[in-house]
């Protein structure tokens, strides 16, 4: 990977939260998806999606049975792009190392987050508290959140929280079944973060 795309990439912010896209098309389906409910109905279960192409996976994977096994484990998924991303980063060994420390990721998207959320100078500083923000919309919800006290609840149980970001981690891990595999044993993360920690304390020794 280019190492001047981190600073040189377009990004496109979310003005509600400190997302940002490097697609303006990704940043439309994150605001339809997060900030406007938009949902993907399965027509034969109960099942919803956030966008239309995991609709159509699901209903592949599930409905009409078809799956993309991996041939060198027991990995199933209803996705192609899923398989090669996994063949990639599980079997393959493909990493892409951080130019700025030693983090080795599974996945170039995970990469440019890494990037993004421990390299990226802050910038904005809080009026109210000590709090450095790396974008706008990322003080501005710091601002409703804590000193205004805004909450954001959850659409499908009584989950609430101050961060967005908190929010769609709930989302994804309680109501979707998100799982983060660890590439080296058995282990299954329910964050990035925590799958990061169990690699670099249980892996790498740190």
């Amino acid at each position: 990977m280019d190492q001047l795309s981190f600073d040189q990439g377009r990004k496109y912010p979310c003005d509600e939260c400190e997302y940002q896209a490097t697609k303006i098309s990704h940043l439309n389906v994150h605001q339809q998806s997060v900030h406007q409910g938009r949902k993907y109905p399965c027509q034969e279960c109960e099942y919803h999606s956030t966008t239309e192409s995991n609709l159509t996976a699901h209903h592949r994977s599930v409905h009409l049975g078809e799956t993309y096994p991996s041939q060198e484990c027991e990995y199933t998924t209803g996705d192609k792009s899923s398989l090669i991303k996994h063949q990639k980063s599980i079997h393959h060994g493909t990493r892409y190392p951080c130019p700025e420390c030693d983090y080795l990721a599974g996945t170039e998207r995970n990469l440019k987050s890494h990037f993004n959320r421990i390299h990226n100078e802050k910038r904005f500083l809080s009026q109210e508290c000590d709090n450095k923000a790396k974008t706008k919309p990322q003080l501005s919800t710091n601002n409703e959140s804590v000193h205004k006290g805004r909450k954001y609840t959850c659409n499908e149980c009584d989950y609430q929280t101050n961060k967005i970001s908190h929010l769609d981690v709930h989302h994804q891990v309680v109501h979707q079944g998100r799982k983060y595999p660890c590439p080296d044993c058995e282990y299954q993360a329910t964050t990035k973060s925590n799958l990061t920690v169990h690699y670099q304390s249980v892996h790498q020794g740190k």
